[in-house]
Order: structure tokens, then sequence, then C-alpha cells
């Protein structure tokens, strides 16, 4: 099993909590661009560090960010 960032779920979570894409940016101290980029799927690994920094902010455990693949061999 495999454990990857899955933008669709934290874009989710992020309107769940009403929280603008600006005002998380701010809060979290990150760019609008990276987090459209998380969003939308283009940036598939962001560190641990910025995961703990937005889930903070969110007030949401940060694996919930996240989803599970099954390995192929």
């Amino acid at each position: 099993m495999q454990v990857y960032f899955d933008g669709k779920i934290f874009k989710a979570a992020r309107k769940r909590r009403k929280l603008s894409q600006i005002l998380l940016v701010e809060r979290a101290d990150t760019t609008e661009r990276y987090l459209r980029e998380l969003e939308n799927g283009r940036m598939d690994n962001p560190s641990a560090a910025m995961l703990y920094r937005l889930s903070v902010v969110l007030e949401i455990p940060m694996e919930e960010f996240m989803s599970e693949t099954e390995e192929t061999e």
C-alpha cells in the first residue's frame, strides 16, 4: 500500500471550513500558486512541514489529506 497527498480531498476540506484560498495562504504562510497547485493535483508531494501548517490552520489532521493505493508488482 502506498499513501499519497490528494489535492481533491484537501480542497474539499478547505471548502468545508469555508476558508478562501487567500485567507489560507496568509495563515499558512505560503503562496497562492503553491496552494492552487496542491488543490489541482499538480504538486503531489508537499513537505511534511507544509502539510502540518495547512492542517493546523484548517484544524484537521494532515492524515485526512491522504489517499491510499495498492502497490503494483
